[in-house]
C-alpha cells in the first residue's frame, strides 16, 4: 500500500475543526474582504511599495465639502 501524501491523515476530523481552519483560511484572505473593492473606489491607488495610509480622493472631498456646506446652509435657513 502506498504512504499517504504529506497533507492527508486518517483520523477523522471534527466538523468544529473544519470550521475553525474555514474561518482562519478566510481571516487571512484580506484581498477577498469588502473592504478592498470599497476602498479602491474611494481611496487613491495603493502603491505596492509603500505601507503608508492612502488620501481620499479628490471627488470624495469635494463631495464631502458640498455635504457640508448644504447641511451648514440648511441649518442656517431652519429648512427641515
Amino acid at each position: 500500500m502506498a504512504a499517504l501524501p504529506a497533507n492527508e491523515s486518517r483520523t477523522p476530523v471534527t466538523p468544529k475543526e473544519v470550521h475553525g481552519e474555514l474561518k482562519r483560511l478566510l481571516r487571512d484572505r484580506r484581498h477577498i474582504d469588502l473592504r478592498n473593492p470599497i476602498g479602491n473606489i474611494a481611496l487613491e491607488t495603493r502603491n505596492p511599495f509603500q505601507q503608508a495610509n492612502r488620501r481620499p480622493k479628490r471627488w470624495i472631498g469635494a463631495a464631502g465639502r458640498l455635504l457640508m456646506l448644504a447641511s451648514l446652509i440648511a441649518d442656517h435657513f431652519d429648512v427641515g
